[in-house]
């Protein structure tokens, strides 16, 4: 008897508790349902409230990117207009000096003729006598210089440093003929052979020719003349 009711008891017990389980796995998954659709519906309104607060920003966003746009094209306008304005400065400035530039050179290649001429030992049939051919460099010589100095504005300093050193080696062999007159002046005067001589290798063969192919280097640079290497090696 005694056995028999401690088995009843125990299945009794037992019984409860499956239920008191099975209640407390429903309760835990009703539990888990219910706080799952809480957070769901918590997460899809901040969701909601984060999409709404970029699609605003994004909205301010392309507005200022627009703006900074339109801004950059009234600048890049403005740019492109004074763009224009300088080339335009810069391509009159270029013709003038070109016409500056082929101008004084064409008067200083007069002024060397005339320096060659006068210089030169060989006497030629037809050619004009001392004091014409001073006077022919004279006028050659003032002619180049006044013109330089007219438009020496036109070069940067290092061709005028260029100009004037050519200027000063063509006046120096001038005022040796003016002055100490190396040729025959006067019936019975002696010629001074050497100064002669060194006059004319001044004018066709040393000084003269090298600071001449000087400036012609610095004036192609000027125009933008291209000069081939070849060329410049020879």
């Amino acid at each position: 008897m005694v056995v028999d009711f401690l088995i009843n008891a125990a299945r009794s017990i037992i019984g409860e508790l499956g239920l008191f389980a099975i209640g407390a796995t429903v309760v835990g998954w009703v539990a888990r349902g219910a706080i799952s659709n809480y957070f769901d519906k918590e997460f899809s309104e901040y969701q909601s409230e984060i999409d709404k607060e970029l699609t605003e920003y994004q909205s301010e966003i392309d507005k200022e990117i627009e703006q900074y746009r339109a801004e950059l094209e009234k600048e890049l306008d403005n740019y492109r207009t004074e763009l224009e304005k300088e080339k335009l400065r810069f391509s009159e400035l270029h013709n003038e000096r070109a016409k500056v530039t082929a101008e004084l050179y064409e008067r200083f290649v007069e002024f060397e003729e005339d320096m060659r001429t006068l210089t030169d030992l060989m006497e030629r049939p037809g050619d004009p006598p001392m004091d014409e051919q001073m006077e022919n460099a004279a006028k050659s010589g003032n002619q180049f210089v006044n013109y330089y100095m007219k438009n020496k504005i036109y070069f940067p300093p290092y061709v005028c440093e260029t100009i004037e050193d050519l200027q000063s080696e063509l006046k120096s062999v001038f005022v040796e003929f003016q002055v100490y007159k190396p040729h025959v002046d006067r019936p019975g005067d002696s010629i001074d052979s050497d100064r002669w001589l060194k006059n004319w290798n001044t004018v066709t063969k040393d000084e003269v020719p090298e600071i001449k192919e000087e400036l012609e280097g610095h004036f192609r640079d000027l125009l933008g003349v291209e000069v081939d290497q070849q060329d410049q090696q020879e």
